[in-house]
C-alpha cells in the first residue's frame, strides 16, 4: 500500500522500492543491494509501483534509478534456479506485468543510470510515448 507524502519527502511504496516526490516528478529507486537484481518480490513491486504512479494525476514524469553502484542487474539468477514450477510461472507473470507497467505508463519514464539496464526496461525508458 502506498502512503502519500509531502513534496520532497520519502514515500514508502514497497519494501524494495522508494519513491520520492519533487512536485510532479517522482524519483523511483530500486533498493535491493548489491546489484538490485530482480527477484520475485522486487519484480512484483515494480509492477505495482508503476501501475499506481501511472494512475496518479499529480505525477507528470518518473525517474527510475537504482540504489548503489548498480542500476539493475536484471533477473536474479541466484534465486531462479531454485524455483519450482509454480514459482517459475509467477516470475514470468511478474516480469510481464512489470515490463508492461513501465512500458504502458502514461507519463514519461527516464532511466538515471551509470550501468546497463535490462533490455525491456531500457527500451521503455528510451522510447517514451507518454500520453499526459
Amino acid at each position: 500500500m502506498t502512503r502519500v507524502s509531502l513534496q520532497g519527502e520519502r514515500e514508502v511504496t514497497a519494501s524494495m522500492i522508494d519513491v520520492v516526490r519533487h512536485g510532479p516528478i517522482a524519483l523511483v529507486t530500486l533498493r535491493r543491494p548489491p546489484a538490485n537484481a530482480m527477484n520475485l518480490e522486487l519484480t512484483e513491486e515494480i509492477a505495482t509501483v508503476f501501475q499506481h504512479l501511472g494512475q496518479d494525476k499529480s505525477v507528470r514524469s518518473l525517474v527510475l534509478t537504482g540504489q548503489g553502484t548498480s542500476f539493475c542487474a536484471g533477473v536474479d539468477l541466484k534465486s531462479v534456479p531454485n524455483f519450482d514450477e509454480a514459482q517459475q510461472r509467477r516470475m514470468v507473470d511478474a516480469l510481464n506485468r512489470a515490463f508492461y507497467a513501465v512500458y504502458s505508463c502514461p507519463v514519461s519514464v527516464v532511466a538515471a543510470m551509470a550501468t546497463p539496464l535490462p533490455a525491456g526496461l531500457w527500451w521503455r525508458c528510451a522510447v517514451t510515448g507518454a500520453s499526459r
